[in-house]
């Protein structure tokens, strides 16, 4: 409570197994709903409660925290004695069942995977047995043939009355974002990274049914709720922003009918926003377990932006060092929690992202968003016939690095600022 890192590393770390009585296990789940980004302290949590043993549990929680390093190794001795207390309770059931008489084979059986449970987690992966994996490896095959949706990840394109809106070559690229993928999305600062950003949370959590969150360091929540907005609502950004309607009276009426609509659709849907000054790849793990308490699930997740985040590892570290170091930790997190992780970076005016080649290693997607260049225009010609289409192109997304498909060719885009809104053209 006293330490924001401290609430992070437990809430990331732990679940209520950890702890042996009910008013301890209501304190963490309270700790965790309340840890939202905000500062939080011990009355605040005692303010919750009118229960006498919670409230004396919280003041001697409070009374017990010296500093950062005396709580992890309090950490550390209550993950061991919950793992001593487990395994004390595994050994204490296999000698009930030896003296029901059970087989040795069984009980040994039992014992082990207890064990392995405990002390190796999320381990479905760990070891593929081909013996096992084959027949349903081939089924699943079977089934992408007969039904080739279920190849895809979540899409980057939807389909709608008048036509399909986002981005289907990125979904043929890389066959939609998949559990596990980290993918990186960087453009140069005001180009539009916050603004790609938003379409992918747009398209998965508005126009689609998929529950996410988007990690923002930097925009106010109006300002970034406006973005998401604006183009639900067929309105700009300032017009959402400053309450200035533009238009005659019957259009202004309809803007703000479609406002009040998007509003709607917006507390309805799935995206959960954020404003966080300082982040690391454990706070947001800490965010991401709220989410999935809240939500009941947790499909992807998008980081705004690489560059601001801050490692919990060797803080002397070059800033190329530091930004692999959180790639690493961002791909790792994307493995374990079984989601797509969408990471924006910033390019400087080179073009470049720093620490580009070991950041582009962990990931297993890259694309850039790019202003239209002269030499565009005859490849772009060759794959846009209507010219009306070909005129309204102003932005290209490049794919640098893309696992799952072997076509060079940029991705054509409209790029309407005043709506903060992308979508390709074809």
């Amino acid at each position: 409570m006293n330490n924001e890192r401290c609430r992070y590393d437990i809430i990331s770390t732990l679940n209520t197994d950890y702890f042996t009585t009910d008013e301890r296990r209501t304190i963490f789940e309270r700790i965790g709903y309340m840890t939202d980004g905000r500062k939080l302290t011990p009355k605040m949590v005692k303010d919750k409660t009118k229960d006498t043993k919670e409230r004396r549990l919280i003041d001697t929680a409070d009374g017990a925290y010296v500093d950062y390093d005396h709580f992890k190794r309090d950490l550390e001795e209550l993950m061991e004695n919950y793992k001593s207390r487990t395994t004390y309770h595994i050994m204490m059931k296999s000698l009930r069942q030896i003296e029901a008489g059970a087989k040795a084979d069984e009980i040994t059986d039992r014992v082990s995977e207890g064990l392995s449970e405990l002390f190796v987690t999320n381990t479905g992966d760990y070891l593929i047995d081909p013996e096992e994996r084959a027949p349903e490896a081939k089924a699943e095959f079977q089934e992408r043939m007969k039904n080739p949706e279920v190849s895809y990840g979540l899409r980057f394109s939807h389909e709608r009355s008048g036509g399909v809106i986002g981005f289907p070559s990125i979904d043929q690229s890389i066959l939609g974002a998949k559990p596990g993928d980290l993918i990186l999305i960087g453009a140069e600062t005001g180009v539009g990274k916050t603004a790609l950003g938003i379409n992918v949370a747009r398209l998965f959590s508005i126009f689609q049914d998929h529950i996410g969150y988007y990690a923002n360091t930097e925009m106010d929540k109006e300002e970034l709720e406006a973005r998401l907005l604006a183009p639900v609502a067929g309105a700009t950004v300032r017009e959402i922003m400053s309450g200035q309607i533009e238009g005659t009276g019957e259009e202004r009426l309809r803007k703000e009918q479609m406002i009040y609509s998007a509003y709607d659709r917006y507390r309805e849907g799935g995206l959960t926003l954020s404003r966080i000054p300082h982040l690391t790849v454990p706070k947001i793990k800490g965010l991401l377990r709220q989410v999935q308490m809240k939500k009941k699930q947790l499909d992807y997740v998008v980081v705004d932006y690489i560059q601001r985040m801050d490692s919990t590892e060797n803080h002397g570290d070059a800033e190329h060092l530091k930004l692999k170091k959180i790639a690493m930790r961002l791909k790792e997190m994307a493995v374990e929690l079984n989601i797509p992780v969408i990471v924006l970076a910033q390019r400087n005016f080179e073009g470049f992202v720093e620490g580009g080649k070991a950041v582009r290693n962990e990931c297993d997607a890259v694309f850039y968003l790019e202003p239209m260049e002269e030499s565009d225009n005859e490849y772009m010609e060759k794959t846009i016939s209507d010219y009306n289409k070909q005129r309204s192109v102003n932005y290209k997304i490049v794919k640098n690095k893309v696992r799952r498909d072997d076509n060079p060719y940029p991705i054509y885009v409209i790029f309407d600022k005043k709506r903060q809104f992308l979508n390709e053209v074809f």
